[in-house]
């Protein structure tokens, strides 16, 4: 099994539909096979912190 480490770009275009990368990086995930995805609490105390103050009621899915 391959390890990728995920970074707080990845997480971020993945749930954020109005980010430029989304559908790339979307894409990208559903060739993830047999893929271990680690991380770190940095880049997920980033990712809180940029969706802390996003209105996520009204964003637009685009897939």
């Amino acid at each position: 099994m391959r390890t990728i480490f995920a970074d707080t770009f990845y997480w971020t275009a993945l749930l954020n539909p109005r980010d430029e990368w989304h559908i790339r990086v979307i894409s990208f995930s559903k060739n993830l096979v047999s893929v271990r995805l680690v991380t770190t609490d940095e880049v997920l105390t980033e990712f809180v912190n940029f969706f802390s103050g996003y209105d996520l009621k009204n964003a637009t899915k685009r897939y």
